[in-house]
C-alpha cells in the first residue's frame, strides 16, 4: 500500500508486476502477510501499523525505528555467491547504510567469482586437503594468486582452468612448520 508511488514503482504497477492497494490502510491488509515493512514520513500511521501487526503475530519492520520493529534489515554487499550484511540493530541504520557504502568500494566484484569456484569444488578441495591448516594455507595461496585477477578482467574460463590447475597442485603446498 502506498498513497502515491515513486514513478519506478508506479511503471511496475503499469506493467503487473506490483499490486497496490487502494484507498485507506486497512488492518485487515495485514492479515494475509507475514512481514510488515512500514516506510511513511507519519509517526502517528507508522505506530498504528505497528501495533496492528503486533497484534496479528506478524514481523514488522518501521523504517528508522528500531522501538517499533520485531526485526532490522541489514545494509548488505551482494557478490553472488558471497554475501555481506551490516547491522547496528537498529541503532544507527544510516552508519549501516555508509559502511555497506564504503565496502562496496573496496571489496572486489570479482569476489563473488571466487566464491562460486570454491562452491563448485567444496568436496574436492576437502578431499585433496583433508588437513584443515593447509586447506586455509591453500585457500590464501588461491584467493592471492591469479584467479582474482582473471576473473576481474572477465577471464572466467582462463581463471576456472588456474584455480583446476592450483587445486591439482595442492599437494605440492608445504606443510606447516613446528
Amino acid at each position: 500500500h502506498a498513497l502515491e508511488l515513486h514513478p519506478a514503482l508506479a511503471a511496475f504497477e503499469a506493467d503487473g508486476r506490483l499490486e497496490r492497494l487502494p484507498g485507506s490502510f486497512d488492518p485487515a491488509w495485514i492479515d494475509a502477510a507475514w512481514l510488515v515493512v512500514v516506510a511513511t514520513d507519519d509517526a502517528a500511521l507508522n505506530a498504528a501499523i505497528a501495533v496492528q501487526a503486533g497484534a496479528r503475530r506478524r514481523l514488522v519492520n518501521v523504517v528508522d525505528d528500531a522501538a517499533l520493529s520485531t526485526f532490522q534489515v541489514p545494509a548488505v554487499i551482494e557478490r553472488a555467491p558471497l554475501q555481506l550484511a551490516i547491522s547496528s540493530g537498529g541503532a544507527a541504520p544510516m552508519l549501516a547504510r555508509r559502511l555497506r557504502e564504503r565496502l562496496e568500494i573496496e571489496l572486489d566484484p570479482a569476489l563473488g567469482g571466487v566464491a562460486g569456484l570454491f562452491a563448485a569444488h567444496r568436496e574436492a578441495i576437502r578431499a585433496r586437503l583433508p588437513d584443515l591448516a593447509r586447506r586455509r594455507r591453500w585457500f590464501d595461496a588461491v584467493i592471492d594468486g591469479p584467479v582474482l585477477a582473471l576473473l576481474r578482467e572477465g577471464r572466467a574460463e582462463a581463471a576456472a582452468q588456474a584455480f583446476a590447475s592450483q587445486l591439482e597442485r595442492a599437494h605440492e603446498e608445504p606443510g606447516g612448520g613446528r
